[in-house]
């Protein structure tokens, strides 16, 4: 049975520091503001972790969201504070907390308390950070009303459009911006001051964007039917012409497989899409290919066209979307589970576990994503306790 004020706050992972905007305080006054992100922490490991990962003045930082809404991840308020202490918490109008005159803390009312005044805004953003390897929050803390309104603008429009803010990495940055101030006279000036951003990371997005832009122009029929009737075999280049690409989606734009793609085009049997899957599955054990994941999956793509173009049929736009995102989205579990400290011994432990076979490159579209399934339920374990501010 919880305990009213201590046992029914909900669940929480140990907070390992915050991410301030400011310089310390210096003769008990506020720090001036920096131009970078400053890290504060108690745990010694956490801050070396931090500055062998982003340096020592660091304008982006890499992190997750462990919740799917937006509520859930940055908290807002208002709150007054004084020399022992929160001395209430409310939301301009109505408290969710007040410090009693026995210095005992109230967040349960029979009726609703009026704010008495005397507050400021506050957000509190809570991330796990990537390249600490912890299962630990860390707060990113703001009183700026041009912080607190842009990061809820940006983080509601990540979650329109995706849904689930916990399903993607994001990079917070530094960026200035000329801001309206109060002057000396009482007449508003601009001066540029160095606010925060958040937005969905670059390379996750490009990736959403590839699987889009891939399937229309696989709908426009823009690799299919230019060449007719010729059955030539698909010559590929050696291993050590190709460059090496890291990128989850660079091998689209290299030699081997746009020769791929327009043999595919061209094929007119089934014997003959079956010998260029073999071909171009062997590139990919050579390497010629990478990743082999995302390439797999490209490969039964195109094959799944070329046999649908041979029986006169055509997958609705939106089913290749569809199956693209999750291409796109198996991917992203494997980057998010590296992030999180995940060896590729671990992984391939779970995927002998299920399918009697440990190596990632050798499993099915299929099995690869019931691997990232079970993966799941211990990556997104921490995406189901409540926020306590």
């Amino acid at each position: 049975m919880p305990i009213k004020g201590l046992t029914d706050n909900g669940a929480s992972f140990p907070c390992i520091g915050k991410i301030r905007k400011g310089a310390p305080k210096e003769n008990n006054r506020m720090g001036k503001d920096l131009e970078y992100f400053r890290f504060d922490s108690q745990d010694r490991s956490a801050i070396a972790s931090f500055q062998r990962t982003y340096g020592e003045e660091p304008k982006e930082i890499n992190v997750l969201f462990p919740y799917e809404g937006v509520d859930e991840n940055f908290f807002t308020c208002k709150e007054e504070w004084a020399a022992g202490g929160l001395v209430h918490r409310c939301d301009g109008e109505v408290c969710s907390t007040i410090r009693l005159e026995s210095g005992a803390i109230q967040r349960h009312f029979a009726a609703p308390v009026p704010c008495p005044g005397g507050c400021k805004e506050i957000g509190r953003m809570k991330v796990i950070v990537q390249g600490l390897n912890r299962f630990a929050y860390v707060t990113v803390e703001t009183h700026s009303i041009n912080d607190i309104v842009n990061l809820h603008q940006q983080l509601s429009a990540a979650y329109m459009t995706f849904g689930q803010l916990n399903k993607m990495p994001f990079t917070i940055r530094r960026r200035p911006e000329q801001i309206s101030t109060p002057g000396k006279d009482g007449k508003r000036v601009r001066r540029e001051k160095w606010m925060l951003s958040v937005e969905v990371d670059s390379s996750w997005a490009n990736k959403q964007l590839a699987a889009t832009r891939y399937a229309f122009e696989q709908r426009a029929g823009i690799y299919q039917g230019e060449l007719q009737g010729v059955n030539e075999p698909l010559a590929l280049p050696q291993a050590k012409t190709i460059p090496v690409m890291e990128d989850a989606s660079a091998f689209q734009s290299s030699e081997t497989w746009q020769k791929f793609l327009a043999a595919i085009a061209r094929a007119d049997s089934e014997e003959a899409i079956a010998n260029l899957d073999g071909l171009a599955r062997q590139r990919v054990r050579e390497g010629v290919l990478k990743p082999p994941n995302a390439v797999h999956d490209a490969i039964d793509q195109e094959l799944a066209i070329a046999r649908n173009r041979l029986k006169g049929t055509t997958k609705p736009l939106n089913q290749e979307v569809e199956e693209n995102s999750r291409a796109v989205e198996v991917q992203t579990q494997f980057d998010l589970a590296q992030q999180l400290g995940w060896t590729d011994e671990k992984i391939g432990a779970i995927a002998l576990h299920l399918f009697g076979n440990g190596n990632r490159d050798e499993l099915t579209t299929h099995q690869l994503r019931e691997l990232t399934q079970h993966m799941g339920e211990e990556l997104t374990s921490f995406r189901d306790v409540e926020v306590v501010a």
